[in-house]
Order: C-alpha cells, then sequence, then structure tokens
C-alpha cells in the first residue's frame, strides 16, 4: 500500500482513509461559502418580508385554532420541542384565512396579526414583525459563514500555487525523520488519534531545520524513524517546504 504524505507549512495531505489538505480544504470552503450565502439568502428574505409587513401590513387579531407540538432527540440524546401554531383572521370586509407559525402559543390565545391588504392570505404575527434580532443573527451567522468559506478557498489556492512553485523550482534536501508526534482525541470517534511527521536537514542557505508535517490520521508507523527523505525546499526561504513521503 502507497500513502503519500504532501507535508509543509503550505502543503496538504491526502491518504487512502484520510481527504485533507489542500482538496480537503477546497472542499470545505466551497461547503462553507454555499452554507452562508444561502443562510445569508434566508436571513435577507424574512427581514424584507417583515419590512413589507411593518409598512404595508394592517392589523388584525387572530385566534389560536390549533397547537401542534413535535417531541425529537439529537444523536447526543438531547431533547427538542416544536410548536406549530395555527391561527385564523379576518381581514376588514373579507372572508376567514388561517396561517402557521413556529410560535409556542396557546389555543384559543388572541394574538395581533398583520396582513397585506393586496394579498389577504398573507400574514404574518406582529410580534415577529416586529422582531429584528433573530433574523440580524441568522445574517450575521451566514455571513460569518461565507467570509470564512472564502478565506478558506483563498488559502487552498495560495497552497496550490506554492506547491507547484516548489515542485519547479524548489531545491531538493536530505532530511532524517526524527520522530512522530501522535495525539489522542477524546471527543468523535472512539480512540481517534492524529500523527504528525517530525524531520530535520540541512537547508541550501546553512543551518539545521525542522520540518513538520501537517497532522493525518494514518500512523505512519516508527520504521519511519531514521529513515533518510527528499524535501522541496524555497532556497531563500526554510519556512516554504514541500515533503513527500511514499
Amino acid at each position: 500500500m502507497m500513502i503519500n504524505i504532501n507535508i509543509g507549512s503550505y502543503s496538504g495531505t491526502r491518504s487512502r482513509n484520510t481527504v485533507t489538505g489542500v482538496k480537503g480544504l477546497a472542499i470545505f470552503g466551497i461547503a462553507s461559502t454555499l452554507f452562508g450565502l444561502v443562510f445569508a439568502g434566508i436571513a435577507l428574505h424574512l427581514m424584507s418580508k417583515a419590512a413589507e409587513f411593518r409598512e404595508k401590513g394592517q392589523a388584525a387579531e387572530g385566534v389560536v385554532t390549533e397547537v401542534r407540538v413535535e417531541h425529537s432527540t439529537d444523536s447526543k440524546g438531547k431533547s427538542h420541542t416544536k410548536y406549530h401554531s395555527t391561527i385564523q383572521y379576518q381581514p376588514t370586509n373579507g372572508s376567514f384565512h388561517t396561517f402557521s407559525a413556529s410560535s409556542q402559543l396557546s389555543q384559543g390565545e388572541h394574538v395581533p396579526v398583520l396582513y397585506l391588504p393586496e394579498h389577504p392570505e398573507e400574514a404574518m404575527l406582529r410580534s415577529v414583525a416586529d422582531s429584528t434580532s433573530g433574523n440580524l443573527i441568522f445574517l450575521l451567522f451566514g455571513l460569518v459563514s461565507a467570509g470564512i468559506g472564502v478565506t478558506v478557498l483563498i488559502y487552498s489556492y495560495k497552497k496550490v500555487k506554492e506547491i507547484s512553485w516548489l515542485k519547479a523550482h524548489g531545491s531538493r534536501i536530505k532530511v532524517r525523520v526524527i520522530g512522530i508526534n501522535s495525539t489522542c482525541h477524546k471527543s468523535g470517534r472512539p480512540h481517534s488519534s492524529t500523527y504528525q511527521v517530525v524531520a530535520q536537514g540541512a537547508h541550501p542557505r546553512g543551518g539545521i531545520h525542522q520540518f513538520k508535517s501537517e497532522t493525518v490520521s494514518i500512523d505512519p508507523g516508527d520504521s519511519l524513524i531514521g529513515q533518510d527523505l527528499e524535501v522541496l525546499v524555497d532556497p531563500r526561504d526554510p519556512k516554504r517546504y514541500y515533503f513527500e513521503v511514499c
């Protein structure tokens, strides 16, 4: 079995059992960006709709005709409760309409409602229309997620360019593996551990430098210690390197 470990301060890693490094970061960046944009889009839509009801909505009195309660348990055993209330209201000189709200209300309770005169079948609880904090948090969360995603994508792109440059212009030097750092993670999968290979060698500019891998989930094995390997380094900067172990 061959395991490729791309190691360096600007490198990525990929193994048969783990997708990390450049490709993994790019996938994460795309997912985070799309996730954040969707969240932000939903928040902007809700904020726009609430503003429309505040500006154009007509007041009416609604009555809660039905309350449904849903109980669920997540993978961690935590219980969750959701409320779905059906509210009936009557626009001025119109027939009765109903709409649903995800609010904890009591059956028979009277609540203030806003409806659109041009579309009287569209309504919203006045308390929901007047509240902006929830949508702002929703929007902020989406923007932060999208920002993280874009940052990761830019970082991944720079890493790809860095590795390509080192493969084309880097100097090959001999290094010796001096150790393998392991970290045991109590959270997540049972007995989950990550590993980092540590090697050292002389840089073309002089001096002995250490080269550390990014963390990988496959144990390279103690047999790697003491072996001589090759590293691609930037002749001008020992902090930029690309280290591949086969």
